[in-house]
């Protein structure tokens, strides 16, 4: 595992970063460029022939490298995307992380959009900075119909015990417990760290992957990691108000007073949320809040009164 899950974070914000365009008089000011992108980002294909029957600079970027073709891709703009490759856009441009239009589309679960750029040549084997390609993208959000077409086209996976981790994580944030169990089979590390100090058993909390988890745990995980702030996967069951996993790691011998970096507790983490059902779990255990935390949940009663 490496940067997966920052990956995840700018992908999913690239695609709404673009020019804040306020109405009609803005739009008339920007550039062509800049209307490119907007249509690129709401499918308006008319406007889109027009610029570039204009002489348009197709392959125009923003701030984080990302072309009119990423834009259409990510969004599903499926028609736009075609005009675009028509009139001679780089089908496998690569944006500021190395990612492509592919990429977007395999993480967006376009599946149409995927097939046509598998179709007209694009590298399914595309691999951005940090590791992450078609296949790995569609896993980590769950789109089983685009991880299927990328397999049936050869696409590869598992070059290096670090891509086996990185396949686990995405199966797990995405969901696909089959994919889970193939990587664990494969050997995949159940207590690989990437560089946040995240485990697939944080992963698998962060995201309530229950099933998964049980998984892991009978493959020796450890309950009781710490990421790079102190955080264990019981922590993180707290701040994502998840019950049911906060009791399976309980039960599997979390250390309910684990302390992060700052002091605080599992218990500190489900009282900060207001999670009546962890908070109640962890105190049935003897779990104990630290004065921190007691103090700022009557700041919170008293700003209710």
């Amino acid at each position: 595992m490496n940067e997966f899950v920052l990956f995840l974070r700018r992908l999913s914000g690239m695609v709404a970063i673009i020019l804040a365009l306020g109405g009609a008089n803005a739009y008339a000011q920007a550039t062509p460029e800049e209307k490119l992108m907007q249509a690129a980002r709401t499918g308006d294909v008319a406007e889109a022939k027009k610029l570039i029957e204009g002489g348009v600079n197709i392959m125009v970027k923003d701030h984080l490298g990302a072309t009119p073709l990423h834009m259409s891709c990510a969004f599903g703009n499926m028609g736009l995307a075609y005009t675009l490759l028509t009139a001679g856009a780089q089908i496998d441009a690569l944006d500021n992380n190395g990612a492509t239009p592919l990429i977007d589309a395999a993480y967006n679960g376009h599946l149409y959009i995927v097939r046509m750029l598998v179709s007209k040549g694009a590298d399914i084997n595309a691999r951005q900075k940090f590791g992450v390609t078609p296949l790995l993208a569609a896993v980590s959000r769950g789109h089983r119909e685009v991880y299927d077409f990328l397999r049936e086209k050869g696409a590869k996976r598992n070059q290096s015990e670090e891509e086996k981790g990185l396949y686990l994580a995405a199966a797990l944030a995405g969901g696909m417990l089959d994919v889970v169990r193939e990587q664990m089979e494969l050997g995949a590390d159940v207590n690989t760290k990437d560089h946040r100090g995240l485990t697939p058993l944080m992963v698998a909390a962060s995201w309530n992957r229950v099933e998964e988890a049980k998984l892991l745990l009978a493959k020796g995980a450890k309950v009781d990691d710490h990421d790079a702030r102190g955080l264990t996967p019981l922590m993180m069951a707290a701040v994502a108000d998840r019950f049911e996993m906060a009791k399976l790691l309980a039960e599997n011998g979390a250390d309910i007073n684990a302390v992060d970096k700052d002091g605080f507790t599992a218990i500190d983490f489900a009282m900060a949320k207001e999670s009546l059902d962890v908070t109640t779990l962890l105190i049935g255990l003897g779990a104990k809040a630290n004065t921190k935390s007691l103090k700022l949940m009557k700041e919170k009663e008293e700003k209710k009164k």
